[in-house]
């Protein structure tokens, strides 16, 4: 507990917190929030692989609400299940300048990501979200989905790892089309067959095809096409000879496919 108070003695607007592996528990978690309330700057927090529980997420919610400059929140790799992931997700709706939100081998569950894919939906600002390992099935995957149309600027979705299919495939490639940032999409170690692959296959060729519009000062806009690389992750879900076909078939050079041990594009 002395490490934690030393850590937040000295604080200014603007600072970050960062307690990765720090073997903090829910006890460890009620005294940073309660130091937390005497601060307001609060910008960066990375707290992964500790030992914090639905009792310490509850906490740490009450105490996030009061940072509204925050933009990166790092819990990945805790036991936070569903309470703590719908006081979080109340807590996400305060923060307008969240933009990275890492919450990653936490058995939240559909419910858990239900209740954060509310939140999601006011975060006009959020570029990178990972929830792999956190036992969403279908319908999470679903509400997820629908959340992140409100996400243009999504760049990176992690999702691997857990335990959707075909349902949930269908309504992330129907979504994720027109996201003309988006770099990164992993939905390895899933159940997803050929088919659900082929949807994913299809619309993220779609959305590089897209043309983008860009405006300089008060001249005219002009087109271009959309630029970077996509890459998806496909590995370890249950795919066929069709799929390998598909990927091998791959014509944009833009986008990279991971099957398995092979990257293709």
């Amino acid at each position: 507990m002395d490490c934690v108070s030393l850590k937040v003695k000295n604080l200014l607007p603007g600072f970050g917190i960062m307690l990765c592996r720090a073997h903090l528990s829910d006890r460890d978690i009620l005294a940073l929030a309660q130091k937390l309330e005497s601060y307001t700057g609060l910008e960066y927090l990375n707290l992964s692989n500790n030992d914090i529980t639905d009792v310490g997420a509850l906490a740490l919610a009450d105490a996030l609400e009061r940072h509204p400059r925050l933009q990166t929140v790092n819990l990945s790799s805790n036991r936070i299940g569903l309470n703590g992931a719908k006081a979080l997700a109340r807590a996400f709706q305060s923060l307008p300048e969240l933009q990275e939100v890492y919450l990653s081998a936490n058995p939240i569950g559909d419910e858990g990501t239900k209740a954060l894919a509310v939140a999601i939906k006011s975060l006009t600002k959020l570029k990178i979200l990972y929830l792999s390992s956190t036992d969403m099935g279908d319908e999470g995957t679903k509400m997820l989905a629908e959340a992140l149309e409100y996400h243009p600027t999504l760049q990176t979705l992690y999702l691997a790892s857990n335990n959707f299919g075909d349902i949930g495939a269908k309504a992330l490639a129907s979504r994720l089309v027109a996201h003309v940032h988006l770099k990164n999409l992993d939905v390895a170690g899933n159940q997803i067959s050929d088919h659900g692959s082929a949807l994913l296959l299809q619309a993220l060729e779609q959305n590089l095809s897209i043309k983008t519009t860009t405006t300089t000062g008060s001249g005219p806009s002009r087109s271009g096409q959309r630029r970077g690389k996509l890459s998806l992750d496909l590995s370890g879900n249950c795919l066929g000879q069709a799929a390998y076909s598909a990927v091998l078939d791959v014509k944009n050079v833009n986008l990279a496919v991971r099957i398995d041990t092979s990257v293709v594009g």
